[in-house]
């Protein structure tokens, strides 16, 4: 029984988790992407 509560409990967890970080995991990625990659590239 413990398998399928936390298989239930760790999709909204993991949403709302992800929804939190969303802002800063996509101003961090941005910002890595820009800076090595692009600047390398050209």
């Amino acid at each position: 029984m413990t398998l399928p509560l936390l298989k239930v409990g760790s999709s909204p967890l993991i949403l709302l988790v992800l929804v939190n970080l969303f802002p800063f995991l996509a101003s961090l990625f941005l910002s890595l992407e820009v800076v090595p990659g692009e600047e390398e590239v050209s």
